[in-house]
């Protein structure tokens, strides 16, 4: 797997992953593209000249795709996320963070009639963004370092 990122990084410094890659995101091969751009950075040591984005992921229709048992984008499950991702990674810090995408309730990846009931649990966007805050201040995001 490494020979086949090295020279992508000799023409490119960004490099961007998921949580939830690769896609179908199943259980048993969530995290896996994290892992092996970790073991990349751990052999080749050059994290300094990358800039490397990864995602949280929302809810999925099913939750059955591994990631996390609970999906909800609050503080604590970005956290985790978080977390888990460095770790993959190998690294203390992403120069980006963001949202996979949004949590709500709707039709998604190609599948229609979804059906509202009241009773969905929603994170507002106001919260999932004030918990996204939080991880520039704590040096988990080198964000803070670039602006």
């Amino acid at each position: 797997m490494h020979s086949s990122i090295t020279p992508w990084i000799r023409a490119f410094n960004l490099i961007d992953v998921a949580e939830m890659y690769p896609v179908p995101p199943r259980p048993e091969t969530q995290g896996l593209t994290e892992t092996y751009v970790g073991n990349w950075l751990a052999k080749h040591g050059s994290r300094e000249k990358l800039v490397i984005a990864s995602k949280v992921s929302g809810p999925s229709r099913n939750n059955d795709s591994g990631i996390r048992p609970n999906q909800a984008l609050d503080r604590k499950n970005i956290r985790e996320a978080l977390h888990d991702s460095l770790k993959r990674l190998q690294t203390d810090y992403l120069d980006l963070y963001q949202v996979h995408w949004p949590q709500r309730p709707t039709n998604c990846f190609g599948k229609l009639g979804y059906s509202w009931t009241d009773s969905a649990p929603v994170v507002t966007l106001l919260e999932t963004l004030d918990a996204l805050t939080e991880f520039p201040a704590r040096g988990q995001n080198s964000l803070h370092r670039r602006l």
